[in-house]
């Protein structure tokens, strides 16, 4: 498993109006529902990766891995403006957006447990230190009547 599908534990934020956008209901009149689904495999295949983009090479290998029409794929990338494109590289905006939320929420709890599992082994370190002193300072036990009944040793000679 890749470090950026251990991050993102297979999970995206699905935007329930995607339906309802110009740009998908004109990418759908062209393609369709296997326009829509192409689409969202795509979203999927970029929520793994760590910058959240792939490059249009990347989209190629893919698309003939999974038996996708390349010329289809290419079109929903590139013709609707569903997609950024930057360079050779291109984007969701929405979902790299919520993504990068995603990831900067999870390295602020990762800090803030770092930091607290800090504190908590100061505090333990001080309590130990703390008990140490205390048995070292206490007072030995005053005989029980069990102690006083239990024979001790005798010296070896």
């Amino acid at each position: 498993m890749s470090d950026a599908t251990k991050l993102h534990t297979y999970y995206f934020k699905h935007h329930l109006n995607m339906l309802e956008s110009m740009n998908i209901i004109q990418m759908m009149e062209k393609h369709g529902w296997e326009g829509y689904g192409i689409f969202m495999a795509v979203l999927e295949l970029l929520a793994k990766q760590k910058s959240f983009s792939l490059t249009l090479a990347q989209i190629n290998a893919w698309c003939k891995r999974n038996a996708i029409d390349i010329r289809v794929c290419k079109s929903i990338i590139t013709k609707y403006e569903i997609f950024v494109l930057d360079e050779n590289q291109f984007y969701h905006h929405d979902l790299k957006a919520d993504m990068e939320g995603i990831q900067d929420y999870r390295e602020m709890q990762s800090r803030h447990g770092k930091e607290g599992g800090l504190k908590s082994a100061e505090s333990r370190k001080k309590k130990t230190k703390l008990n140490l002193i205390q048995a070292v300072l206490q007072p030995p036990l005053q005989p029980t009547l069990r102690t006083l009944l239990i024979p001790l040793p005798k010296p070896v000679k």
